[in-house]
């Protein structure tokens, strides 16, 4: 039967029900549709799982803790519906668990993340104009690295990560909107992987048991203990091995930061500046940019009521050997040192243990007021909760700082890297030199190889010759010109190589498969943004 137009009041129930259910269908189609948008939408659109949500418990809480796998598998879900993080995997750990950087920032950063790494790059390395430099730091958003838990009974950075990692995927604010506009965050949940699954099941085998305050009887780390942290000038763990390709080959960051636990006893958190002595090969300028981060991690603390904050006091850096040796490549590196609890479990501090915890060789003398401890905390109950909220609090922050003065930074690398250059180019020393006829030419090898790990380049000379140093450097005329002469008896004899520019730092090495490294036959060539200065050949090539 054809359908007529309805008319109100019409007996014609039939086509008003008829076209009644072809309408509800449309609506029920409709809504389907609306459903599977739902679904299936943008991943930005959809909802970022809290902490709480997916381990059922908020990171902090007393006697829980997020083990590493546990971790990894959060990481991975948030990854899986956000466009602001990218995960990736260096290789294995020691025991076998995966090694993980996770890079967040904002979908256009990450869309042209290798255009701001070579552009990092660059700026690492100093030997662009001004003009490039300011160019390259008006258009790049900052680098900045943040590692978490090399020490693993230091165990509240792990679960301070999966925070960060929380707050940086799903904020909307107007600080965390500028963090992911104005800077490259990336994070390492956990440095030592293997000793946080450790630490964490032996946690859980002893809480709420007479041995749940035990310490582990066996190393954090297979090789190296709580020494992991004192490989980077070694590179010997295939963990530090990472960490430096991580920073040295691939990210470039400007700023950094290694969040850390100390001792019950004494103040809750430590934010640089450090106490002198300070070394002076580090650059000026690194000094005072990390006072003025510093200063703001100190004061944001302050404004959310967290006591207890000391600055200027307890811990020196002076040497190399640990994860903040970025300084030496003029990377502005910060060091947080939280008060532990007992693992996951609350402590209880007397003012008496406070007290020891100050004593003359940490720093302050006594336990009070003073400019480096202007608001002392008095004791109590001190819990994992309480190094989640500081470490947030720090690494925040640090990041905001980043993200507000992202153009200054950048522009610091350069300006100390191309500084250095001219340092090194006027005051010498030439370079310095590996020579051929090692006693061990594979320990050699091995050492170069650390080297260019370490983001120092290595020039390989393709022939031999004789250097002899004067004074424990070369001796070079006043222009600056440096001929280096093949000695007696080989079929070089004779020969020159000339330095113009002096180089800061030349490595020589043995060419080829008779050094018996690989990397000799085909050099890489890194960053050091130590001066590495033109070479002129006459003679041979160097």
């Amino acid at each position: 039967m054809p359908y007529a137009p309805y008319i109100p009041g019409s007996t014609c129930p039939y086509i008003v029900t008829e076209i009644a259910l072809k309408a509800q269908f449309v609506v029920r189609i409709a809504t389907a549709v609306f459903a599977l948008l739902i679904t299936f939408g943008p991943i930005a659109a959809q909802r970022i799982p809290s902490p709480e949500e997916h381990f059922g418990f908020v990171m902090g809480t007393d006697k829980e803790l997020a083990r590493w796998d546990e971790i990894l598998e959060y990481i991975t879900r948030v990854a899986d519906v956000s466009d602001r993080i990218v995960v990736d995997t260096a290789g294995p750990t020691t025991n076998g668990h995966p090694f993980v950087s996770v890079t967040i920032s904002s979908p256009a950063n990450l869309a042209r993340l290798d255009e701001i790494r070579a552009a990092s790059r660059r700026i690492a390395e100093g030997r662009i104009t001004r003009a490039e430099a300011e160019e390259i730091a008006s258009r790049t958003p900052a680098t900045a690295f943040i590692n978490h838990n090399i020490h693993s009974t230091e165990i509240g950075s792990s679960q301070t990560s999966v925070q960060l990692v929380y707050e940086l995927a799903s904020g909307t604010d107007a600080v965390i909107q500028g963090i992911l506009d104005n800077v490259v965050t990336v994070l390492i949940p956990s440095a030592n992987p293997d000793g946080q699954v450790l630490v964490t099941d032996w946690y859980r085998k002893n809480v709420n048991t007479e041995y749940e305050r035990a310490r582990m009887p066996w190393l954090y780390h297979h090789y190296a203990g709580h020494d992991n942290n004192r490989d980077f000038f070694q590179a010997n763990l295939i963990e530090t091995r990472y960490w430096m390709e991580l920073v040295y080959h691939e990210t470039f960051p400007q700023l950094y930061l290694d969040q850390h636990q100390m001792g019950r006893s004494g103040p809750r958190m430590f934010v640089p500046p450090y106490p002198d002595p300070m070394n002076p090969d580090v650059h000026p300028l690194q000094w005072q940019q990390l006072r003025f981060i510093g200063g703001g991690m100190a004061a944001d603390l302050q404004a959310a009521g967290k006591q207890g904050v000391v600055t200027g006091s307890m811990y020196r850096i002076w040497g190399q050997e640990g994860a903040l040796t970025g300084r030496y490549h003029n990377i502005v590196a910060l060091l947080t040192e939280t008060a532990s609890a007992r693992i996951a479990s609350p402590d209880t501090v007397e003012l008496a243990a406070l007290e020891r915890g100050a004593a003359p060789g940490r720093g302050l003398g006594e336990y009070g007021f003073q400019v480096a401890f202007v608001d002392p905390w008095m004791g109590g109950e001190w819990t994992l909760g309480d190094i989640v909220d500081y470490q947030t609090i720090a690494a925040m922050s640090f990041l905001e700082q980043s993200a507000k003065f992202s153009e200054h930074y950048v522009m610091g690398r350069w300006e100390m890297a191309s500084q250095t250059i001219a340092k090194g180019s006027a005051e010498g020393p030439g370079a310095y030199v590996i020579p051929i006829d090692q006693t061990d030419p594979l320990a050699a090898a091995e050492m170069i190889d650390k080297l260019i790990l370490q983001g120092v380049e290595v020039h390989l000379a393709t022939e031999a010759f004789d250097a002899v140093p004067q004074t424990d450097v070369w001796d070079t005329p006043d222009d600056g010109t440096l001929t280096l002469t093949f000695g007696d008896g080989g079929p070089m004899q004779g020969a020159t190589a000339t330095l113009r520019r002096p180089v800061l730092l030349m490595v020589v090495a043995q060419h080829g498969d008779t050094a018996g490294s690989r990397r000799h036959a085909a050099p890489r060539l890194h960053q050091a943004a130590v001066g590495v200065g033109d070479l002129q050949r006459s003679g041979v090539a160097a």
